[in-house]
């Protein structure tokens, strides 16, 4: 019983190829609710930790620009030296 044979496989799909489910009709209907404060709360985290990402994001562009400068600096006064 384990096996199945190719035929009822098949018969198992349906044709969009997935496998067959419960209908719509069979599933109890669940809502979830959420109130206006715990929303608010949740985009404000959602924000916060943005906001985090992007000024880590802008401190490592901080950090290849100062070696950036640097190494500009450096070749300019060995330019400098040489002449």
């Amino acid at each position: 019983d384990k096996q199945k044979s190719g035929a009822a496989i098949e018969d198992e799909e349906n044709s969009n190829g997935s496998r067959p489910s419960a209908s719509n009709n069979d599933l109890p209907f669940e809502a979830k609710t959420i109130s206006f404060a715990d929303a608010d709360a949740e985009g404000c985290s959602a924000m916060e930790q943005r906001i985090q990402q992007l000024a880590q994001s802008l401190s490592r562009v901080g950090r290849v620009l100062d070696r950036h400068r640097e190494s500009v600096f450096a070749e300019r006064k060995e330019c400098e030296n040489v002449t």
